[in-house]
């Protein structure tokens, strides 16, 4: 302790002289400065006062000779140079100089023409500028010189210090180190160094009795970690010896089955798991040592179960067994059977029009369509199931960017103008319809992606002109909190509502398919919502129209 507290107050010590050393360095530094400027300032006021306009040489000749250490410009009103003691030239204009900017203070900058920090001033005299500037180097050359001197002395100190103290620290203590390395060895210690501090050799004779009880307590720190871990998985971990004991629950299993852990650990593994499919798959991987996995059907929810087998030696005693693992696999089966649900009804959306333009083209070719009139009919049909074919593959991508968060640039976007160009855009089609369009908008802006707005509003836009009626209308609504959307149109029955979200989900099968629909539309209406988390709100009735509501 004693070798310590001596290093450690030589360092302090040290260190609070460097640290003098620099703020003593900074105080001078200011302090020269500060006279420096002073001096700088008195000098250019005796220049000023022999300056008379016109003695431009003699100005400089009184001034190199007084002190060529400083450097004199003279500069006309309009920026360009007239005389520099130090004769560097400048063809540019130095008015943009901040010394010439601001007349009177001083300003510390580097310059470009001597290529190192200077300090100028500069004031008026005569209908011309006078600036006067001294190179930092030789203002900071004594407090350079005092700190460079005083770091060299206090490292020769420190040395000098910590040379005389360690060898005279260790030949003292020796006898009592070889006294306590004979005792490390008796606690069994053998990996015991020598000590430079009294109070520490003293300490170590009690030390080697708490050692162990130390290492103890270590051990049951670790355990508790361990356990913090165990616990805090997100997955159900059981560990079942081949004896069908229990032997580690963490909190997820038990919470999972329900148990208290102190009612199934050491006991048979049926008190944990009562359901008998676990059960077999337990006895089957204990008996033959293989690798299991399948999923599960529990409380509603989906939980794949992986069974391990293992053997660990402790103690000189081989323990086998299997691992459970857990894991709520609900949600990724569900987005499984989504996508097995979106590519079948894709695969029959595509076939149908498939099949139509296939027929028509195989009647053109072989014949079955001859007249004019039969094949402009049969041409239209084709290209009308492209178009939706067509429709519905760019709405899937689309689907499919919402899906993957492709968002895109996010920008502050007018909602109000927005809506407006896309209804002028279906201004055609509402006007073939017959449509009364009626619009309230108050002026909204949303820091948003305009493509996933754009796409919101042209499918509820788009669905209200084809399902409407004829001589209808459209109104629509805006806030800064909402955006609501009714239609005078055939309305849908209270046990569709609930659906219509659903990819390629339609009221009206024939309907749909003769105005263009795909069934895609609020699919991605729903997606661009729940990605913002507005509330979307549908109500209709059949023959009565249908009002839907965003809430942003």
């Amino acid at each position: 302790m004693r070798r310590k507290l001596v290093l450690i107050n030589s360092i302090v010590i040290f260190l609070s002289l460097v640290l003098f050393l620099f703020v003593s360095s900074f105080i001078f530094r200011n302090i020269n400065r500060e006279s420096t400027s002073s001096n700088l300032r008195n000098q250019l006021s005796t220049i000023a006062t022999y300056f008379d306009g016109s003695n431009f040489e003699e100005t400089k000749v009184l001034f190199t000779n007084s002190n060529p250490s400083l450097r004199l410009t003279i500069v006309n009103i309009d920026g360009s140079q007239v005389l520099d003691s130090w004769n560097e030239t400048n063809p540019g204009s130095r008015l943009n100089r901040p010394e010439i900017i601001d007349i009177g203070s001083i300003h510390i900058r580097y310059s470009d023409t001597t290529k190192t920090e200077m300090m100028y001033i500069a004031t008026i005299d005569n209908g011309f500028i006078l600036r006067l500037a001294l190179p930092l180097n030789l203002i900071d050359q004594f407090i350079n010189n005092y700190f460079a001197i005083g770091i060299l002395a206090l490292l020769l100190i420190f040395s000098l210090s910590l040379l005389v103290l360690f060898p005279l620290t260790r030949s003292s203590l020796k006898p009592l180190n070889d006294k306590l390395a004979s005792l490390s060895k008796i606690a069994g210690d053998r990996k015991y160094l020598s000590s430079d501090s009294i109070e520490e050799l003293a300490g170590k004779i009690s030390e080697f009795e708490y050692l162990i009880r130390q290492k103890l307590n270590v051990f049951e720190d670790e355990s508790v970690e361990l356990d913090k871990v165990f616990n805090s998985m997100n997955q159900g971990l059981i560990v079942v010896s081949n004896d069908e004991t229990v032997l580690a629950v963490n909190d997820y299993a038990v919470n999972l089955f329900k148990v208290k852990k102190a009612d199934i650990l050491n006991k048979n593994y049926i008190f944990l798991i009562r359901e008998i499919t676990i059960q077999e798959k337990i006895k089957n991987v204990i008996f033959n040592k293989n690798f299991a996995s399948f999923d599960l059907k529990f409380n509603n929810r989906t939980i794949q179960a992986s069974f391990i087998p293992f053997n660990n030696l402790s103690n000189n005693k081989l323990i086998e067994g299997i691992i459970i693992i857990l894991n709520d696999v609900t949600e990724l089966r569900n987005i499984e059977n989504i996508k097995r649900e979106f590519f079948a009804n894709a695969s029959h959306e595509l076939k149908s029009p498939l099949t139509t333009i296939l027929g028509y083209q195989q009647m053109i070719k072989e014949g079955v369509i001859t007249s004019s009139e039969d094949l402009k009919q049969a041409t239209e049909k084709t290209i009308k199931e492209v178009t939706r074919m067509n429709q519905m593959v760019i709405e899937m991508l689309e689907l499919s960017k919402l899906e993957s968060n492709q968002e895109g640039k996010i920008e502050d976007v007018r909602l109000d103008t927005l809506i407006k160009e896309i209804t002028d855009r279906y201004k055609k089609q509402i006007d073939d319809n017959k449509l009364t369009l009626n619009l309230k908008l108050a002026k909204t802006s949303k820091k948003i992606s305009k493509n996933y707005m754009e796409q919101l509003f042209v499918n509820l836009i788009d669905n209200a002109i084809k399902y409407n009626k004829p001589n209808g209308s459209i109104t629509i609504e805006l806030t800064e909190k909402k955006f609501v959307i009714t239609d005078t149109g055939l309305g849908i029955a209270s046990e569709h509502v609930s659906r219509v979200f659903e990819r390629f989900y339609r009221v009206d099968m024939a309907k749909s398919k003769d105005s263009g629909g795909t069934g895609l539309g609020l699919a991605i209406v729903k997606h661009v919502c729940s990605h913002y988390n507005f509330k979307i709100n549908l109500e209709s009735q059949i023959k009565s129209g249908t009002k839907v509501s965003v809430e942003f």
